[in-house]
């Protein structure tokens, strides 16, 4: 699955739509070729939170036989 976001994070930047793709962020970021538009942290802050969060539910109503 890692190597499919990194497969979609390069063509989704060579489209030139990287800097809204929350897995191709990090890597426009390093490159440090401009300054990245403030959406983007919006983007990387967003995409965190909603992971946590669902993993905190699945963690919490999932179907865990005891």
């Amino acid at each position: 699955m890692a190597i499919l976001a990194l497969i979609m994070a390069n063509l989704v930047t060579v489209a030139g739509l990287g800097e809204y793709f929350p897995w191709a962020i990090p890597m426009l970021y390093s490159q440090g070729k401009g300054a990245l538009p403030s959406i983007s942290y919006v983007i990387i802050l967003l995409t965190g939170v909603i992971g946590t969060l669902g993993t905190y539910l699945w963690w919490k109503f999932a179907d865990q036989n005891r």
